[in-house]
């Protein structure tokens, strides 16, 4: 995210950290502002603005206006949503049927604003090559690996779930080519995850990393990482919103797999 990335300030100079600042505080006008506008109130060069916005992940100025003003209505939306829209002790049947799809479509516009678009593109062509591709988890995210290995499945790949390291399948199969392997944690802490994400990048398998909150040891462990929204998740449906979030992670990569094959079929 843009806006994520302004907040963290990673290796801004002064002079991008004054134009970050004033961007934040002025987030309602920023559809109105131009870069020179922006520089002028900030009191710096229009580079210095053209490189803030190349170091929040954006290609020039107007990329970065447009990603900003989309996620901060966003962000307002969904202020508005918790606001307006919640369950409690006293909700009906009727309001649980409205309200939870709303925390759905909340939950995955969240992850989407996450995504970047590079990353996204190496893991398809690298998902594209793949002959199998293992998923692992534990706990609610095994169930989860293993629904997405049965939609992989479908497409005529090779595909299980482990909640624990496959050390011998994987002893067994060194000759194995065109190999992907998932991880998947909610907290990137996992100590098994960490584990097996160590050894399997060690074999030389590619390994692509879905966690909420991205930490340092678990980015270590895999080639790419994708984050879902844990920052914004709703009281006590957190276990459902993040579910829903790495099962449309997964959807992305078998839509992404099953449009090339049916590309490839005319």
């Amino acid at each position: 995210m843009v806006l994520e990335e302004l907040e963290k300030m990673t290796g801004f100079t002064a002079q991008e950290r004054a134009a970050a600042e004033f961007i934040k505080k002025n987030l309602s006008r920023m559809d109105a502002l131009s870069a020179r506008q922006i520089a002028e109130a900030s009191f710096v060069s229009q580079a210095t603005i053209a490189r803030l916005c190349k170091k929040a992940g954006a290609r020039n100025y107007h990329d970065f206006k447009l990603r900003l003003v989309s996620e901060y209505l966003q962000i307002q939306h969904i202020r508005e949503f918790l606001q307006e829209e919640s369950l409690t002790e006293n909700s009906t049947c009727a309001d649980v049927v409205k309200i939870l799809p709303r925390f759905y479509e909340t939950a995955i516009a969240n992850t989407c604003m996450l995504l970047n678009e590079k990353v996204m593109v190496r893991i398809q062509n690298k998902l594209l090559q793949a002959k199998r591709i293992d998923l692992y988890g534990q706990g609610i995210n095994y169930s989860v690996a293993e629904q997405g290995a049965f939609k992989f499945s479908s497409l005529g790949i090779d595909s299980m779930a482990y909640n624990g390291l496959n050390e011998h399948w994987l002893v067994a199969n060194k000759g194995y080519l065109h190999r992907v392997a998932i991880l998947i944690s909610f907290t990137s802490k996992n100590p098994t995850i960490l584990q097996i994400g160590r050894y399997l990048k060690q074999q030389g398998i590619y390994v692509i990393g879905i966690c909420g909150c991205k930490t340092a040891s678990f980015s270590a462990i895999c080639h790419e990482v994708i984050e879902i929204d844990t920052k914004n998740q709703f009281l006590s449906m957190e276990v459902l919103t993040a579910v829903v979030e790495v099962q449309y992670i997964l959807d992305l990569f078998f839509s992404l797999i099953l449009r090339a094959k049916e590309l490839s079929s005319f």
